[in-house]
């Protein structure tokens, strides 16, 4: 992408009213779309698959040698969309589930700087990651297997693997989803024509017109989110878009972070004025939600309510 372009996401809504049967149509895409995904999941989210999700070529070759697009009847342009679909999905949650690791290791006390060093390394390389957590050895390019040797002297290469393991094992969720919401497609699937768009459905050289508010068309993959009770679709399509550069931002202004207003500029302006009131309401809420918690820990009913709150609680934050 050039420097002088951003990516940013579009949106088309339909103007008139999509029939049941339509929708309909529509909406057994998405509850294929859905359980592909799930397949994926279930499949490709664990230990023992990680090496074939990168790039991924492996996990298509496999996905169509199952028989599952034959079994549900699905057109290979949704099919394979929503493998690679989920399995982008997969991938981000092994960077998140590394990030957590990642975050653990950096506050664990009983770790010194040498134990956290060989940790980090096997979280930064894939190979060796891969390789650990399949209890294989670690067998990488010269010069970084010279670096790993030499870290693993300083350290129980055995205690710090097994302790990385466990991390994993603890944080590392499999993905399953139960919504139908929508489907991506590929060029392949959709034609602008007539003010609006026709997408293709289950059934060969059958396509479903839907009328759109504007006539901007798009020649890359986009996204058609479903609303069946009301009867209409959007459709989400990324875009390359001109930076726009204003000649006349060449000052330089001073901004102070605070703890009751987040910024305050060294003209005055204050943003974020609130966020000592949001943080001092939430710190009191921890506490005394921790002293009723260990003053009744024997009798307590769980944590379902005070997970859900806490979390409302962050996001207003």
């Amino acid at each position: 992408m050039p420097l002088d372009t951003v990516c940013k996401t579009v949106h088309q809504y339909s103007r008139d009213q999509v029939t049941a049967d339509d929708m309909q149509k529509l909406q057994d895409i998405a509850d294929d779309y859905k359980k592909v995904k799930n397949y994926v999941y279930a499949r490709y989210s664990g230990i023992k698959s990680l090496p074939k999700i990168f790039p991924g070529y492996t996990v298509q070759n496999e996905m169509t040698a199952s028989g599952l697009r034959a079994q549900l009847e699905m057109p290979s342009v949704y099919f394979y969309m929503a493998v690679f679909d989920a399995l982008g999905d997969i991938k981000c949650q092994w960077t998140r589930t590394k990030a957590k690791v990642l975050q653990l290791i950096g506050l664990n006390e009983t770790l010194d700087p040498q134990e956290k060093h060989y940790l980090r390394f096997l979280l930064k390389s894939s190979n060796a990651f891969i390789a650990v957590l399949n209890q294989e050895p670690v067998v990488l390019p010269y010069k970084m297997q010279v670096k790993f040797d030499e870290l693993a002297k300083h350290v129980d290469p055995g205690k710090m693997e097994r302790y990385l393991c466990r991390q994993v094992r603890k944080h590392h969720k499999k993905m399953h989803t139960e919504q139908a919401i929508g489907f991506s497609l590929s060029e392949r699937a959709y034609r602008y024509a007539d003010h609006g768009i026709y997408i293709s459905t289950k059934e060969k050289r059958k396509r479903v017109f839907v009328a759109l508010t504007d006539n901007c068309q798009y020649n890359n993959q986009i996204y058609a989110k479903l609303y069946p009770e009301q009867g209409r679709i959007e459709i989400k399509a990324a875009i390359h878009a001109a930076v726009r550069v204003h000649s006349d931002y060449a000052g330089c202004i001073g901004v102070a972070a605070g703890m009751f207003t987040m910024f305050t500029t060294d003209q005055g302006h204050c943003y974020g004025e609130e966020l000592g009131k949001y943080q001092n309401g939430y710190a009191d809420w921890i506490r005394e939600q921790t002293v009723s918690y260990n003053r009744n820990r024997r009798d307590n009913p769980g944590r379902k309510k005070y997970q859900a709150k806490k979390k409302r609680l962050q996001e207003q934050l």
